[in-house]
């Protein structure tokens, strides 16, 4: 039953990218979805694509073995998204479009600053393509050790299927594909995060002997202002 669910929801992926694909009309269109997208989609597809494995496996995974402190990231999280949107989204929504209808940043800090040499599209493009790139590898590894524990799949293989289906539809679609995509994703791991508090919440004693677990292996651990020695966590170290 798992395998066949899996299999629909690679396959509404790809359905996806074939409708966006339908709709995409010129360059604009595939880049930036003709600048249309909703704030709903808009926030949905950031969020999704922004908050992925490292969420819903590596961050609850690290604070079990780590500690509590670490959710301070959540805190500067928030902060830092809700500055961005305030501060950036706007301003670069209006002077991309004023700077030669620029679409990818690299082409819209080329034109802002009038860079005849086009060093800082080069620089630009360097900066996104490597961190995008080990964005994306972590991501795909994240899916093949999921299908592996899952399925009992060789994870080289599951991370293969991951990869071609993402591939398919990216390049099929466009943004317009990426972004449809990202809200159904978005909406299936909000209604997971949801899912699994409430699951505890209706067995309360599943939930008290796990923290009871991690108080009896290091009292340190549940506590956010101390670090896994015992060591109060100074304010810099949370901001940071």
């Amino acid at each position: 039953m798992l395998a066949v669910a899996y299999a629909v929801y690679l396959a509404l992926l790809v359905l996806i990218g074939y409708l966006a694909f339908r709709r995409n009309e010129d360059l604009s269109d595939y880049l930036l979805g003709g600048r249309s997208l909703g704030a709903w989609s808009c926030g949905l597809s950031a969020g999704a694509s922004d908050m992925g494995a490292w969420l819903v496996l590596s961050l609850p995974g690290l604070a079990m073995t780590t500690g509590f402190h670490v959710l301070w990231l959540v805190a500067g999280l928030l902060v830092g998204m809700w500055l961005n949107w305030v501060f950036v989204a706007r301003r670069l929504r209006v002077y991309s479009e004023l700077a030669g209808d620029t679409l990818t940043i690299p082409a819209y800090l080329d034109n802002r600053f009038e860079d005849n040499s086009r060093l800082i599209r080069l620089i630009a493009a360097i900066f996104i393509l490597g961190f995008m790139l080990l964005y994306t590898s972590a991501g795909l590894l994240a899916v093949g050790q999921l299908l592996a524990a899952v399925f009992g799949w060789d994870s080289r293989i599951a991370i293969i299927i991951a990869g071609l289906v993402v591939a398919s539809y990216a390049l099929l679609g466009g943004f317009l594909a990426v972004s449809w995509s990202d809200v159904f994703q978005a909406l299936l791991v909000l209604a997971a995060l949801l899912a699994v508090p409430l699951t505890l919440i209706e067995d309360p004693d599943h939930l008290a002997a796990s923290f009871s677990a991690l108080q009896a292996a290091n009292p340190a651990m549940v506590d956010m202002f101390s670090n896994p020695e015992g060591q109060a966590i100074s304010a810099i170290g949370i901001i940071s």
